[in-house]
């Protein structure tokens, strides 16, 4: 019961305030047909901010017309309040709330742009904030993946199509209006030219050109202040025209009144005559005194006059109706004019939007069949290159074996860098200065002869297996092989800045191990001989396409080879000249040695030479 009762007073109370709200609403939807320039747009924004929550549709069209009102004032924001600016601002942000609620992300985006820079431009910085909390929740949509823009969409909207329809429209309604107002004003009919002025007026309002609009307003004020003028005079002149002449008759007699005689351009010439015959008898009686008969020829004549008086009004009556008809239908003549040439615009600017969608559906087809023909393109190169790919791929693994393999071979042969030279063809024969190694097995042959051949090869490979590796990590490459013996070089194909020093201490390692495996009798007792020089030699690839090898040569390789051949006369197990000393550095030999000079065949002058260790105990080859 208590429910029942609450329901009936809920009703009641609401009823009304419904009823009371459609009917402001009605209100307001009849009056903003009627309303122009800023008063429209606060009409269209307060329908708009209405219908957002009960009918979108409607939100949208109302906050659409806002929003082009919007754009047209703010173009010339310069002659607008702070208040008007504040208002357009307002009618770019309620169209773009309207296209977000209704999920349009794409167009409630661009919106919300223009409207944070019109804000920005005008330093409204609240309309700015809004629509820039707008934008981070759309770009957060974006984000997301909640929305994605269709290329063909955003093709239409950059043309904007509908827009430019709109303003062409609005714009040629305009220029419309403000030629038939030029018209009737060149032709006097200043009460037309002012109707077509106000509508002219109002339609530039609503595009934003205020100062236009108000320069027409003047020109109508002064049309109107002289329409008021001419009126006045006609007034007067009607006033003056309809005054009547009194005859004043003699004393006792009834005054009789006596209109103007109308003009002969008005009565016929025999009336006329007949008039001013009827006059001349009644003043002559007149003058006799004879006012009885006077008085009967001026009623005739009063009468006389006031017929032709009634016939001159219904012809001057008849005469206005065929001019004001006349008039009339000339007015209507131009008017179709006007709409001819209204509608000749119209069909041109129809022609022209048809060729503009003409050209964008062209271009859309070009489009898709150009994206078309190289998706097809691609797929078909796709697969082709898929096949070519694979196989490349397996040449690829195959080439990438073999030249592991070969690089391997290589380096079993040469250095890693004389491979890598090798392999790659860089290097050149060039001119460089090197430390050259010469060193040799003293008492080879006695010791092959007790061995068979695979003892002797077990033999070679314990005693150079540990000189390759030595050399090899002091950047020395091991150029060639000599049986009981080997050439390195220190600096080729590249220089390490201390190549001497490598080459010394290179010697100086080998010669401490071999004498270690001699005392732990991991070899025969061995004895080494090994001679350095250092100067300019000739480096690079040496031999045809079929065949290549990395050469070192020049009289440095020549005289490196006698100095190591000097061991054997002065039972030393290492010699080296004064180039290599000289480029030692630090490197000190901790063992005495000897400086003589001595001649070698090949070289004109002596060659000075340090014998470095003489405990060796000379062997006979």
């Amino acid at each position: 019961m208590v429910k029942r009762v609450f329901l009936i007073l809920w009703s009641l109370w609401t009823v009304p305030l419904l009823s009371q709200d459609l009917s402001l609403v009605k209100e307001k939807e009849t009056l903003v047909k009627t309303q122009y320039g800023f008063e429209k747009l606060t009409t269209l924004l307060w329908l708009s901010d209405h219908y957002r929550s009960t009918d979108s549709r409607k939100a949208q069209r109302y906050a659409k017309q806002a929003n082009l009102m919007s754009d047209n004032f703010l173009e010339s924001a310069a002659s607008l309040t702070e208040a008007q600016v504040a208002t357009a601002i307002s009618g770019k942000l309620s169209y773009g709330k309207v296209q977000y609620q209704r999920e349009n992300y794409v167009d409630a985006r661009k919106v919300f742009k223009e409207a944070l820079k019109a804000a920005s431009d005008n330093n409204y910085w609240k309309g700015g904030e809004e629509a820039n909390l707008y934008l981070q929740r759309i770009d957060s949509l974006s984000a997301s993946g909640k929305f994605k823009e269709n290329i063909f969409n955003r093709t239409l909207k950059e043309l904007d199509v509908s827009s430019a329809f709109s303003n062409s429209k609005n714009s040629m309604a305009t220029a419309t209006e403000l030629k038939m107002a030029k018209h009737y004003e060149t032709r006097g009919n200043f009460s037309s030219a002012i109707f077509h002025y106000r509508k002219a007026v109002n339609l530039l309002k609503n595009r934003g050109e205020f100062e236009k609009a108000k320069e027409i307003e003047r020109k109508i004020q002064t049309y109107q202040d002289m329409h008021r003028a001419d009126s006045v005079r006609q007034e007067i002149t009607r006033q003056s025209d309809s005054t009547h002449n009194l005859v004043l008759p003699p004393p006792g007699q009834e005054v009789v009144s006596r209109s103007v005689v109308p003009s002969p351009v008005q009565i016929e010439q025999d009336d006329q005559a007949e008039m001013d015959q009827l006059k001349a008898i009644a003043e002559d009686l007149e003058r006799k005194e004879d006012y009885q008969d006077a008085l009967e020829y001026y009623k005739r004549l009063t009468a006389l006059q006031r017929k032709w008086e009634q016939d001159s009004l219904q012809q001057i009556s008849a005469r206005s109706l065929a001019e004001s008809e006349m008039e009339r239908l000339r007015q209507q003549n131009e008017i179709a004019d006007l709409n001819i040439v209204a509608i000749q615009r119209e069909k041109e600017e129809e022609v022209r939007l048809k060729n503009i969608l003409v050209i964008i559906a062209t271009i859309i087809g070009i489009a898709t069949f150009g994206i078309l023909f190289l998706y097809v393109t691609k797929r078909k190169k796709h697969r082709q290159l898929s096949v070519a790919y694979d196989d490349l791929d397996i040449a690829k693994g195959r080439l990438e074996a073999a030249e592991k393999h070969i690089v391997k071979l290589l380096e079993q042969q040469v250095s890693p860098e004389i491979a890598s030279a090798l392999i790659t063809e860089k290097p050149q024969r060039r001119k460089q200065f090197v430390t050259v190694m010469f060193l040799d097995i003293r008492g080879f042959t006695p010791i092959a002869e007790k061995m068979n051949a695979e003892e002797l090869i077990e033999y070679q490979n314990n005693v150079f297996g540990f000189m390759i590796e030595i050399i090899t990590r002091l950047k020395g490459n091991i150029n060639q092989f000599m049986g009981d013996g080997f050439m390195a070089t220190f600096g080729a194909p590249v220089s390490h800045g201390n190549d001497a020093q490598n080459a010394f201490l290179a010697a100086k390692e080998i010669l401490q191990e071999i004498k270690e495996r001699n005392l732990a009798e991991k070899i025969p007792h061995t004895v080494l001989g090994i001679g350095l020089h250092a100067g300019d030699v000739v480096t690079g690839n040496v031999g045809t396409e079929t065949r290549k090898q990395f050469s070192v040569t020049g009289n440095t390789v020549i005289i490196a080879a006698r100095i190591e051949q000097l061991n054997k006369t002065y039972g030393s197990q290492l010699i080296i000249t004064e180039e290599v000393y000289s480029r030692l550095g630090s490197c000190d030999y901790d063992k005495p040695f000897e400086t003589l000079e001595v001649n070698v065949k090949g070289r004109k002058r002596p060659v000075k030479i340090l014998i470095m260790d003489q405990q060796a105990t000379a062997v006979e080859e």
